[in-house]
């Protein structure tokens, strides 16, 4: 279980490292103002659904749920409704 936390972890932040480099490639400030807030804002969906993973594994399930939850608020804003209804399933696969 550690094993494929820290392997998604690990293909997480070099997807960010590669939008970053992209990114930084970029010759108008203002198309690299508007990446910058997007990907910071999308990036702590992440987070946050990595984070609820990691609590539901260690049965912190008020955790869980808080993270999860901020996760799908998230993933709403962008509609992002792939990943919106992965949080979903999450949060319905956690004990009341």
């Amino acid at each position: 279980m550690r094993e494929a936390l820290r392997e998604g972890f690990k293909r997480n932040y070099l997807g960010l490292a590669g939008d970053y480099q992209q990114l930084m490639k970029s010759k108008q400030a203002q198309e690299r103002q508007y990446k910058i807030e997007f990907s910071d804002r999308y990036s702590q969906a992440t987070i946050y659904h990595n984070l609820g993973l990691l609590a539901q594994a260690l049965e912190n399930y008020a955790e869980a749920r808080v993270n999860l939850q901020t996760a799908l608020e998230i993933y709403l804003e962008y509609q992002d409704d792939y990943w919106a209804n992965v949080a979903r399933e999450a949060l319905a696969q956690l004990p009341d």
